[in-house]
């Protein structure tokens, strides 16, 4: 394409594109930053705080937590006051409020605090990326205004799969229940949360690929059966790309039921490359969807490059393709559906502890020195009984069924639960290191963007040199 238009081959030509688009990012960075920008309080603030609610959640003592638009902190003018402030109600004890509720409580509201150690946390950062203004607690509860006032279309349907999650699953595994599957983890106990933590499973909460792999999967192969049934010829013909796109759709709207977060993104993402390949028959490259996922997630959330969340999952998902794709080549797969299901869940369960460890290690200042054990007892449950039972329940769920699906749910998360419970009980399970330098994540980062470099290069039959410059082994111009 350059050639055509007469720019020639040159050894400076690829670290002027790394410019340029080193430019690019720069410029959605510096774009995101004043977009998000609110007022933020500059002092401490007691008193009557109004607003609506937009999330729920709990503290990491478990106390009820809102996020409040606010309407009114007077004696704070509107142009002064900000957009949203977080505030606990540890004492709380009532019905829990529904978003979109417009309430009004006597709170003590400080300013973001920056990180409480060098190289630590900044959460002055991270809330100014939220628009957070400002955050405290409320001693006595609060008072509702007026019944919900905003709907919120996706926060709506995950309330209702989340009650409808509570009259199935027992007391003992629904917050478990209702964190994997609606991405609800309200009522999640702390010490289920210490217990992941502690034996490094806390991976299982996020919905990720797992999650959404097998949704889009089912939904993928019940469409093209019925499209297969259809007595009609086009439907018949194209039962593989309606399906395809079906299952796009289906991963949309588990999306948003899911909460929309950077790992559920990242899946999301990679299903709609593989089965956008299935469309235009086509061969999803993995690594590559990866790549797309992560240019767009970094594109509109330029701050996700600094969360674990990010940095986990892309690890993990580099480790995984590049380790399966190693053994697919060399032929080390075994015989039979059940047995292949079953090692690949184990290898995966060893790779991505492997991957994630540095980087959990990196930013939670522990490293689990059992968590290995505990994830080869622990995923494959979930990927072979947990995950697929959750998505029989919820197709069975038209059909009354969904019981049946969520008894192996209670079955497999119970036993998850127990090993984490047991192995986080031992002393040495955890091991606490001193924060990194700050050039430790960024080596990981480089040396994995590296990998895939080299890795897609070899693929292409193509050669680097310098940094980053590309040439053809024939000589041909670059494009």
């Amino acid at each position: 394409y350059l050639g055509y238009y007469g720019v020639k081959d040159s050894a400076i030509l690829p670290l002027l594109m790394l410019l340029f688009v080193a430019t690019l990012g720069a410029g959605a960075a510096s774009l995101r930053s004043y977009a998000v920008w609110a007022p933020a309080l500059s002092y401490p603030y007691y008193g009557e705080v109004q607003g609506v609610i937009r999330t729920i959640d709990r503290s990491a003592s478990g106390s009820l937590r809102v996020t409040l638009r606010v309407e009114a902190m007077d004696p704070i003018s509107e142009r002064h006051r900000p957009r949203y402030v977080r505030i606990s109600f540890p004492k709380y004890t009532g019905d829990i409020p529904e978003i979109g509720h417009s309430i009004k409580t006597t709170a003590y509201v400080t300013p973001p605090q920056g990180p409480v150690e060098p190289n630590g946390f900044d959460f002055r950062r991270h809330a100014y990326f939220q628009s957070l203004g400002g955050v405290g607690y409320a001693r006595k509860g609060f008072e509702r205004i007026d019944a919900p006032r905003e709907q919120r279309f996706w926060k709506d349907r995950q309330r209702r799969l989340s009650i409808f999650i509570a009259e199935h699953m027992p007391e003992r595994s629904l917050g478990f229940a209702q964190a994997i599957i609606s991405g609800d983890r309200l009522n999640l106990t702390l010490q289920v949360i210490e217990d992941l933590r502690r034996t490094n499973l806390a991976h299982l909460l996020a919905i990720s690929g797992l999650h959404m792999g097998l949704l889009t999967t089912v939904v993928f192969g019940l469409l093209r059966m019925i499209c297969v049934i259809i007595p009609v010829g086009h439907i018949r013909w194209h039962a593989r790309s309606i399906a395809a796109f079906g299952a796009i759709l289906a991963g949309v709207a588990y999306l948003g039921l899911s909460g929309n977060s950077i790992a559920t993104q990242r899946a999301f993402v990679m299903i709609a490359c593989f089965f956008g390949g299935v469309i235009l028959s086509r061969r999803a490259l993995t690594l590559r969807s990866l790549a797309l996922a992560a240019l767009i997630i970094l594109t509109l959330r330029p701050e996700a490059l600094y969360s674990p969340g990010f940095q986990m999952s892309c690890a993990a998902t580099i480790a995984l393709v590049s380790v399966f794709d190693f053994i697919t080549r060399r032929g080390w797969g075994t015989s039979g559906l059940v047995l292949n299901y079953i090692t690949g869940a184990v290898v995966s369960s060893v790779v991505a502890g492997l991957a994630t460890a540095p980087i959990a290690a990196i930013h939670f200042n522990q490293i689990s020195q059992i968590g290995y054990i505990a994830n080869l007892l622990a995923v494959p449950v979930m990927a072979l009984i947990v995950a697929p039972a959750a998505v029989i329940a919820l197709a069975l769920s038209p059909l009354h069924l969904a019981p049946v699906g969520f008894w192996f749910v209670d079955l497999g998360l119970t036993w998850i639960q127990f090993i984490a419970g047991y192995l986080a009980e031992f002393d040495l399970a955890v091991r606490m290191i001193k924060t990194p330098m700050d050039g430790i994540t960024p080596m990981f980062i480089w040396r994995a963007v590296v990998c895939f470099v080299e890795r897609e290069i070899r693929k292409s039959n193509w050669h680097y040199y310098c940094v980053f410059g590309v040439r053809n082994v024939d000589n041909h111009t670059t494009s």
